[in-house]
């Protein structure tokens, strides 16, 4: 493809090439002897001789693209290091769902194996499925859920872990509030479907509320959060004329044994449990452990009456009092975990 003089033979290129190639070929030199062979080089040095430092700039340079700020953002997150990693996989969509199991031809359905109403990605599993849903009801309330979901899943995704606004007067910004959620949105579905022996011990909304707590006590920059906390824990006494009930009940996490215990006290904070006969016990109701109360005596139907007026000494998602032959009552209740600790 050279002459003897050492240029391009342009009339033997000319019967070979198109004439663009031949414009791209004559801004090129021929190979010379005096000029070396031809090596490769790194051509983000003026050298062109690779260097960590050379790789690294050119890095930097870029570091204002898209995928860059996302990682910038996420890693920034306050919030333990494996919620981060999970985030990370969501941004990157790496997570092995029914939907991208069927795209490696590693399963034949792609259906969501817990409400079976659709195909079960991300978009499902974090924003549409009935438990989603639930979740994000409860945690933004009905005004802003409503348009929770307008905007498409990747933008939907980052514009929330970009939020800086505060969560009901929190310390912690919405986005690590979020994506606290979305990763226990992620596990609880892995434990329903992988560990045939999981039982829902406390709610995915409550679980996150504790989860929040303990990442403000880690991450926070003052202490006033458990302070806080610990006033909210000390106990208040009743009205005059009333008593007061406090119980607690804790759960085995690998044996299932429980164990319930509380106390009566007046005013004063005199224990009074001699006065009434009660009982607790935990048990299961509708897949979730709960606490349940039964008192005995005429004391009960004062404070039925107070229940049944909207002056109910503990909140409950179920009550009732049955009367006996006798005249006296017995006054039962369902109480949620977190009222355990009133």
């Amino acid at each position: 493809m050279v002459d003897v003089r050492g240029d391009w033979d342009w009339v033997r290129l000319r019967g070979l090439l198109p004439k663009e190639v031949l414009d791209r070929i004559a801004v090129y030199l021929t190979p010379k002897a005096h000029y070396g062979s031809d090596v490769p080089g790194w051509r983000w040095d003026d050298n062109r001789i690779f260097s960590v430092r050379s790789a690294y700039e050119f890095l930097k340079r870029d570091d204002g693209g898209h995928r860059h700020r996302h990682w910038r953002r996420i890693w920034s997150l306050k919030v333990p290091q494996r919620i981060r990693m999970f985030m990370w996989l969501t941004v990157h969509r790496k997570h092995l769902t029914n939907a991208e199991r069927v795209r490696r031809h590693l399963a034949t359905s792609a259906e969501c194996p817990i409400c079976h109403d659709g195909e079960e990605n991300l978009d499902h599993i974090l924003r549409f499925c009935p438990t989603a849903c639930e979740l994000w009801k409860r945690v933004l309330g009905p005004i802003r859920f409503a348009g929770f979901f307008v905007n498409p899943f990747d933008v939907w995704l980052m514009d929330n872990l970009r939020c800086t606004d505060g969560w009901m007067g929190g310390r912690m910004e919405w986005g690590e509030c979020f994506s606290i959620w979305c990763w226990l949105l992620w596990k609880l579905r892995c434990s329903r479907i992988l560990d045939e022996d999981f039982l829902e011990r406390e709610g995915i909304y409550d679980r996150g509320c504790r989860l929040l707590v303990e990442c403000e006590s880690t991450f926070g920059v003052t202490v006033a959060p458990a302070r806080e906390l610990h006033r909210r824990q000390r106990w208040i006494g009743p009205a005059r004329g009333w008593v007061k009930l406090n119980v607690d009940a804790a759960v085995g996490a690998t044996d299932d044994r429980a164990s319930v215990g509380g106390v009566i006290r007046d005013a004063n904070g005199s224990a009074m449990a001699w006065r009434i006969p009660w009982l607790l016990w935990v048990g299961i109701l509708d897949g979730r452990v709960r606490l349940f109360l039964f008192l005995q005596g005429p004391l009960c139907t004062d404070w039925m009456l107070s229940s049944s007026s909207g002056c109910r000494p503990a909140r409950c998602s179920a009550w009732w009092m049955i009367r006996e032959d006798d005249g006296s009552s017995c006054f039962g209740a369902c109480l949620e975990r977190q009222q355990w600790l009133p």
